[in-house]
């Protein structure tokens, strides 16, 4: 295999050795970098993969700035390319990175942003408009124009494909590349690291986040019962929701 000496770059993970090529050359060291079009960390954080979707997506938005304000057609129009265009690019391949609460209200205030472009409202510093208004008008317009258009926050549709790509995975074989990688028994349980763990408070987990988000949706829908906190162990609650998984509740 031939490698780009210009494009090659070195992200230590815990380790102090340096990588050469061939010709004894150092490879440049960086702590973070772009792969397959995701911007990958040193520390695993999600963060910047956050912050650089979103700076590609305004990009865009920019690039049509003329058509969001000017151009001669509906909103539900402006609405189809901003979810085809704008929401996809945000969106893609998202429900595998860990999402923090903050980073939820980042992408929520990037949709609230649009909106104002779109609906012709300033920031509210000028306009003393809230974001949930603006969701409500965005809406009410919406209806206006057809009862069926119904927007919701960015956030709550990430939410919809982690748990949907939750269920994926669940249903998996224990032995396949994507269940290995997440580190879980055939019971569903999460495998813990093992011990001396480092001290400071817990980094966040694709799984713990996920799962969470599984069973507000299972109690959303009147299939997990309200008293499982108390009714079921940790092993049922992991049983409960792989059958779930099963069954295409999720």
């Amino acid at each position: 295999m031939k490698l780009n000496h210009n494009k090659c770059e070195h992200i230590r993970l815990n380790a102090i050795h340096r990588i050469h090529f061939e010709n004894g050359e150092e490879v440049p060291t960086t702590q973070n970098a772009l792969y397959l079009g995701s911007r990958i960390h040193f520390n695993g954080d999600q963060k910047c993969e956050v912050k650089t979707r979103i700076a590609a997506a305004w990009l865009t938005v920019m690039k049509l700035d003329l058509f969001w304000r000017k151009a001669p057609v509906t909103l539900k129009w402006k609405l189809r390319v901003l979810d085809a265009v704008i929401h996809s690019k945000v969106l893609y391949g998202m429900e595998s990175l860990v999402i923090s609460q903050s980073d939820y209200d980042k992408i929520d205030a990037f949709q609230n942003r649009i909106f104002r472009k779109i609906l012709n409202i300033k920031h509210s510093y000028w306009s003393h408009v809230t974001n949930a208004t603006v969701m409500n008008t965005a809406n009410n317009r919406a209806n206006d124009i057809d009862k069926n258009i119904e927007i919701v926050p960015l956030s709550i549709k990430l939410k919809q494909r982690i748990v949907k790509f939750y269920g994926h995975v669940i249903r998996r074989d224990p032995n396949t590349d994507q269940v290995r990688a997440i580190s879980i028994d055939e019971n569903g349980k999460r495998i813990s690291a093992p011990k001396p763990w480092r001290s400071g408070r817990p980094k966040l987990k694709w799984y713990d986040t996920a799962k969470q988000l599984v069973i507000q949706h299972l109690e959303k829908l009147n299939i997990l019962p309200n008293s499982w906190r108390t009714d079921f162990s940790q092993n049922e609650l992991n049983h409960y929701i792989k059958e779930a998984a099963r069954d295409r509740l999720y």
